[in-house]
C-alpha cells in the first residue's frame, strides 16, 4: 500500500509531467527534493501532515525524524517542515520547527527554538539565505542537525570557555604521544589568519610531512609554540595523507572533540587533491553556538594555510 508521501511525490511528478509554466516546475523540483530527503534518512522517517487538496496551492507540512549522535548517545530530532504555497517557486521561504521538548536529557531552550524557527532567512547575518528556485531543504536539515549536536554536546560540558586554564595532566595528555619520534627534527609549519566569528576564534596551520611519524611532531610544534593554544576549546582538530617511498597512501584525521570537524578536513584535502600535509585548526569557543556556520571557518583557515604553505594553488583553493 502507497504511503501518503508517496502518493504525494506521485501527484507532483504526475503534475510536472502533463502541466505547464511555473507550476509544473515547482512540482517538479519539490518531488525531486522530497524523493531525495527520504532517501538519505529513510522512507519512513519523512511524514506528510496532511494529504488533502491541491499539492501545491495549499502549502504542505512535513515531519522528518532525524537520527542524530551525541557524545556516542544515539538521538531522534523531530522537525517539522513548514513549505509555502508554490515552493519552491515562490519568495516565501520554508520553516523549521524543532518539535523535541528534549535532546538526549536536555531540555531545549527557546533559543534553540529560535534558531531553528529562522534557519530560512533573508539576513545574511544568520542561518541560510533563502534563494527563489533552490531546493535547499536538506541544507537547512544538516544546519539544523549540526547547531542541535553543538548545543547538546557544550552544554553536556561544565565549562567550555576559551579562557579555562587546564591543569597541566591535561595539557599533556593533548599531546601526541610517540617516544621513538625524534624531538630534534623540525617541520616548518605555515599559519592562517586569525578569524573570529561570534566570539568563537579560529586558527589554521599547514605542514608538508612525508611519513606518518612527522604527524606527531607537527602537532607538538603547534602545541608549544603558543600557550594560548593549548588552553583551545579543540587545539588540534586535523587530517593528514601522505604517500611513502613505498607507494601506500597513509591517512587520518582526529576530531577533537568537535564532532565531525576532523572528517571534513580529511575531505577538503581529498577534494583539493592534496597529499604529503598535515593541516591542523584550532577553535577557542566564544560561549555562542555557531551551528554549521563554524565548518565553514574550519575550511577557511584550512584552505588559507594550505595555500600559505604551497600544497594548493590559490586557484585550487
Amino acid at each position: 500500500m502507497e504511503d501518503s508521501v508517496s502518493g504525494f511525490i506521485s501527484s507532483l511528478e504526475q503534475k510536472s509531467s502533463v502541466g505547464q509554466g511555473e507550476d509544473a516546475a515547482a512540482a517538479g523540483m519539490l518531488a525531486e527534493e522530497l524523493t531525495a530527503i527520504r532517501s538519505i534518512y529513510g522512507d519512513d522517517k519523512l511524514e506528510l501532515m496532511d494529504s488533502s487538496g491541491d499539492a501545491l496551492k495549499k502549502g504542505k507540512a512535513f515531519v522528518l525524524n532525524v537520527p542524530l549522535t551525541c557524545n556516542e548517545q544515539e538521538i531522534s530530532l523531530r522537525l517539522r517542515i513548514d513549505l509555502p504555497e508554490n515552493y519552491p517557486t515562490t519568495l516565501s521561504n520554508p520553516t523549521l520547527q524543532l518539535l523535541n521538548r528534549y535532546v538526549g536529557n536536555r531540555k531545549v531552550d527557546t533559543t534553540a527554538h529560535d534558531v531553528i524557527a529562522s534557519i530560512f532567512s533573508k539576513d545574511t547575518s544568520t542561518g541560510i539565505v533563502w534563494e527563489k528556485n533552490t531546493a535547499m531543504l536538506f541544507e537547512g536539515i544538516e544546519y539544523a542537525s549540526d547547531y542541535l549536536r553543538e548545543w547538546y554536546e557544550q552544554g553536556c560540558k561544565p565549562d567550555d570557555s576559551p579562557e579555562t586554564n587546564p591543569t597541566d595532566a591535561q595539557v599533556d595528555d593533548a599531546r601526541p604521544k610517540n617516544p621513538e619520534v625524534s624531538s630534534t627534527k623540525s617541520i616548518p609549519v605555515v599559519c592562517s589568519d586569525r578569524v573570529v566569528e561570534r566570539k568563537s576564534e579560529f586558527l589554521g596551520h599547514a605542514a608538508q610531512i612525508n611519513h606518518p611519524d612527522d604527524v606527531p611532531i607537527v602537532l607538538s610544534s603547534i602545541l608549544e609554540s603558543d600557550k594560548r593554544i593549548q588552553r583551545a576549546t579543540h587545539p588540534l582538530i586535523h587530517a593528514w595523507v601522505c604517500r611513502t617511498s613505498d607507494e601506500i597512501l597513509h591517512h587520518d584525521c582526529d576530531d577533537d572533540g568537535e564532532t565531525a570537524a576532523g572528517t571534513r578536513l580529511a575531505h577538503l584535502l581529498s577534494v583539493l587533491g592534496v597529499e604529503n600535509a598535515i593541516v591542523v585548526v584550532t577553535r577557542w569557543y566564544g560561549g555562542v553556538l555557531l551551528g554549521a556556520d563554524r565548518f565553514k571557518q574550519i575550511n577557511r583557515v584550512a584552505r588559507q594555510a594550505l595555500t600559505r604553505a604551497q600544497l594548493v594553488s590559490p586557484k585550487t583553493s
